[in-house]
């Protein structure tokens, strides 16, 4: 951002006698008078001042010119810190590489290994639903015994009530015989007992395994939520391999068919935007080095190295000695001797017996200090007019601020 600054400063006029003897003698300030060497009007020199300053902004790691030291155009005046903005770069090139190679890759076509490739992983794919399938037919059949389950719990039941009936059948058999035993002596009673205790532990062991069976399919029939649960998760798991192999198919088919031209228009559209990113990171890291915009004098750092620039905020102040200025005040009766684009000599303190050329560029539209009602002549005297000249100073003689005078309409 350039910002040029001009300092204005009261002018005063002094006056040549119309004698022509060459003395000059001091006047009241803005009632000049003339003779043949014509209207001298004094003002002081003026430079225009740039503001150098960053757009982004950032710490300053830098400042090339010292304060009071003459630049040239474009020399080197201060460089901002730049790690992020070079990290930021180093990324874009990094994509810029990635989407290169990639539409190298699309426009290459299918590679036979990739294609290869591709169909073991649909064999995969295919292989993974087989047993899905079975997986889901086999918990399906799990949960479809549950039907025969409650029959046998049902037939398992009645082979308890059987069992406890000949179980209690088998001990009034044993306690008869036992009877027998105890009161009378008959040939084989021993043998009639002892199979009597057999019939009796049979009877139970019958009815202990019943009740053992109706247990086991009692849980097993308690069980069945966690079959469906079963089921669920199988159909889901069968669902995804559809899909896995239907994903599959398609990478195969699109690789076989090879690259479309908007799939080649989507990688060279990537590439250029790679290049636009690399392109905007190139240009914040020239931004961070500020060159001088125009040759002159370093005249002021507003801020030193190590300090946080804002963006748009001043670092370096820098005077534009290339060219300067020189505002003077003629009298509105005497402004016919000033013709805008015309030279006139000036002489500038310090520099006795020499004269530099100034163009004028630049005549006041209105009357400085012009009163509510002008209405007499000596009123209308009164009267004066800015008048700006331009002054080329490429050797850098002149500096602002010394008084000089301007000679308009000599003879």
């Amino acid at each position: 951002m350039k910002k040029r600054v001009f300092a204005l400063i009261s002018a005063f006029i002094v006056t040549v006698e119309a004698s022509g003897c060459g003395n000059t003698t001091a006047a009241a300030p803005m009632q000049p008078q003339t003779g043949t060497a014509g209207v001298i009007a004094s003002g002081f020199l003026e430079a225009d001042e740039v503001a150098i300053s960053s757009e982004l902004g950032g710490r300053i790691a830098a400042l090339h010119a010292a304060e009071g030291a003459d630049v040239k155009p474009s020399d080197g005046l201060i460089e901002l810190d730049r790690g992020i903005a070079a990290a930021e770069l180093h990324i874009a090139e990094a994509g810029a590489q990635t989407a290169r190679a990639t539409l190298a890759q699309v426009q290459a076509g299918t590679r036979a290994e990739d294609i290869q490739q591709a169909q073991a992983a649909v064999a995969l794919a295919e292989a993974g639903r087989a047993a899905a399938d079975q997986s889901r037919k086999d918990a399906r059949l799990l949960l479809a015994n549950q039907q025969s389950l409650d029959l046998q719990i049902i037939q398992t039941r009645t082979q308890i009530d059987v069992s406890r009936q000949k179980l209690a059948a088998a001990v009034a058999s044993q306690s008869g015989t036992q009877l027998v035993k105890d009161r009378y002596t008959v040939p084989f009673q021993d043998l009639t007992n002892w199979q009597a205790w057999i019939g009796v532990n049979t009877a139970g062991a019958a009815y202990d395994g019943a009740q053992t069976t109706l247990a086991a399919l009692e849980a097993e029939r308690s069980s069945a939520r966690a079959l469906q649960a079963q089921v669920d998760a199988a159909e889901s798991g069968y669902n995804v391999a559809v899909t896995a192999v239907t994903q599959a198919q398609s990478r195969l088919t699109d690789l076989q068919a090879g690259a479309t031209s908007a799939q080649i228009g989507v990688a060279e559209a990537q590439v250029r935007v790679a290049d636009a990113a690399v392109a905007a990171a190139q240009t914040k890291v020239r931004k961070l080095s500020l060159a001088a915009p125009v040759g002159g004098q370093v005249s002021a750092h507003n801020l030193k190295v190590g300090e946080l620039a804002a963006p748009g905020a001043t670092i370096l102040t820098l005077t534009d000695l290339d060219e300067l200025s020189l505002v003077v005040y003629v009298p509105a009766d005497k402004l016919g001797r000033v013709t805008l684009g015309a030279t006139a000599p000036v002489a500038v303190d310090g520099f006795p017996g020499r004269t530099f050329s100034g163009e004028i560029v630049h005549i006041g539209d209105k009357a400085e200090f012009v009163p509510n009602n002008v209405q007499t002549a000596e009123d209308r005297a009164s009267l004066v007019y800015a008048v700006k000249l331009r002054l080329a100073n490429p050797d850098h003689t002149l500096k602002p601020g010394v008084p000089a005078d301007a000679t308009f309409g000599g003879a």
